[in-house]
Formats: structure tokens, C-alpha cells, sequence
């Protein structure tokens, strides 16, 4: 198995090319589409200067976009790293929002290639569990990662060695694909990297929220729309909100379907609120 990120969505992308693999509001992404625009800014960032080795930093809100760069990245041996949206100054910037469709539209597609086996990914860390550090993941280490978390994300009984492309038609033969929605920012490696990337590694979706601004009740009613599977958040500052909207719904006699699994990244597990279910506890 060629452990390359883009060489394993691209095998995925060959055999589920129909499928949704991206999804924001009333917008859906197919994987082919998936794999033919990320092909397509693989080719524009070449066309700006970018070499293998050159470093592209994604400053978005959750969106198929961010997907979209981090894809191209990767397609060409760039190195992604994900920015805060909340930095403001410094670096050099390409603005592509004005013009992103029309970029596309401009270039063809970057040919499949052979990738650099040392290809890696840049995170930077706030220090959620530790020091804030810049974390260099290999490529190899990223793809193993997400192909050893398939299992806990689609709720299947999978390990890492199992191909990519198998996992993902069988998946789909069975009505059994995941449905990721990141409650919290991309930028953070609980949305992206334990959450997002094992479900598109398993052939699945992302469903994006459109909001800026985290809001459970909006999250609720994204898992219905979506029919979400999954989710990743970040400790009681989502599992909190959470839990309250839970228990609001069930107030209002309004029923909801909870059978999903959350994904947390915290230091600790909080103590249990007095008033009922510990947020963790939230799925």
C-alpha cells in the first residue's frame, strides 16, 4: 500500500467517483470533482512559483476549500500547514477568494505522479495538551494515522493494513459510509486530522458548517440534514453547548436521534456537572 495521502484519495476517488465527498449548506462536492479541482490548483500553485518543498498555509474558515488546498498540497509534495484565521499580520499572502472558480477554470489538471515518500504536513499546536510547538508529520505517520482511526470514525471493526479502496466500496455497498461534521475549526488537528481525514480515507463525506461561530443548536440540526455519523470537538467548550441543546430539544418534545460518535481532544475529562450528563458524555 502506497502510504501518500493524495495517492489514496486518488485510488478512492477512481472508484467512488460519484459519491459526495464534500459538503457545505447546499453545496456538494463529488470525489471526482474532489480530485479534479484539487488537480487543478496543484497546477495553479506551480504556475505561481510553488516548487516541491514549498510551504502552503490555509487560512479559511471550515469550508470544501480548505480541503481542496490541503488536497493540492499534497497532490504536488507542497507542505500544508493550517493557519489560525484569527492572525492577522504577517507572511506573504495569495488571496484566491475573489477569483478561486476562475483560477480553476485557467489550468488543467496536474498529472498523477509519484510522490516524495518524506512528504509532510506542518501543524501548529495552541497547547491543548502540552507546550503550543510546530509538529512536522510525515506522510507515511499522517496516512497511518487516518487509516488506524477508520474504524473508531465509521464504527466498523477495521485495522490499518486493510486497502483503502476495498474499505471504502464495501462501505458504500453496505449504506455504511461516515459523514464527518467537524464541530470545531479545521485548523485544529481534532477537526482535520482525527476526524476529517480518517472519514475521507474511508471514502466518506465532510459536511462543513456554514456558520463562523460555534452554535449547538445549528450543529443539531447539520447532524439531521446531513444525516452525520460523526463528530469532533474539543472538550466542554463544545460538549457543554452541546449537552444544553440536547436537553432543550427534549424539553420541547422534540426528538433527536444521538446514536453518533463524538471525537474530544481535551487535557482532561471535566468533573460532572451537578445538573445531569458530564459533556463528555455528548454523542
Amino acid at each position: 500500500m502506497d502510504m501518500h495521502l493524495a495517492t489514496i484519495w486518488e485510488s478512492v476517488a477512481d472508484a467512488i467517483g460519484d459519491e459526495i465527498a464534500l459538503i457545505h449548506g447546499d453545496r456538494s462536492v463529488t470525489w471526482h470533482e474532489f480530485d479534479d479541482r484539487s488537480a487543478r490548483l496543484a497546477t495553479a500553485f506551480a504556475a505561481l512559483g510553488l516548487t516541491p518543498g514549498s510551504v502552503v498555509a490555509i487560512d479559511m474558515y471550515n469550508c470544501p476549500e480548505f480541503f481542496e488546498v490541503f488536497y493540492a498540497a499534497i497532490k504536488a509534495d507542497f507542505i500544508p500547514t493550517m493557519i489560525n484565521y484569527r492572525y492577522r499580520e504577517g507572511g506573504s499572502v495569495v488571496d484566491l477568494a475573489d477569483d478561486y472558480e476562475d483560477l480553476l477554470a485557467a489550468h488543467e489538471p496536474a498529472p498523477r505522479r509519484a510522490r516524495d515518500p518524506q512528504g509532510m504536513m506542518l501543524s501548529y499546536t495552541g497547547g491543548t495538551t502540552g507546550m503550543p510547538k510546530g509538529v512536522m508529520y510525515g506522510m507515511p505517520r499522517l496516512a497511518f494515522q487516518a487509516l488506524n482511526t477508520r474504524g473508531l470514525i465509521c464504527g466498523i471493526d477495521v485495522d490499518a493494513v486493510a486497502e483503502p479502496v476495498d474499505v471504502a466500496v464495501d462501505l458504500l455497498r453496505g449504506s455504511k459510509r461516515p459523514v464527518v461534521c467537524p464541530a470545531s475549526p479545521l485548523m485544529h488537528s481534532t477537526a482535520f486530522t482525527f476526524a476529517s481525514l480518517p472519514a475521507l480515507t474511508a471514502g466518506g463525506s465532510v459536511a462543513t458548517l456554514e456558520m463562523r461561530h460555534f452554535d449547538a443548536p445549528t450543529l443539531l440540526e447539520a447532524f439531521e440534514r446531513h444525516r452525520v455519523t460523526a463528530t469532533g470537538i474539543v472538550g466542554d467548550a463544545f460538549g457543554r453547548p452541546i449537552v444544553a441543546a440536547l436537553d432543550e430539544r427534549r424539553a420541547k418534545n422534540q426528538p433527536f436521534d444521538s446514536r453518533r460518535r463524538a471525537r474530544s481532544c481535551s487535557p482532561r475529562t471535566a468533573p460532572r456537572p451537578k445538573s445531569g450528563r458530564s459533556a463528555s458524555s455528548a454523542r
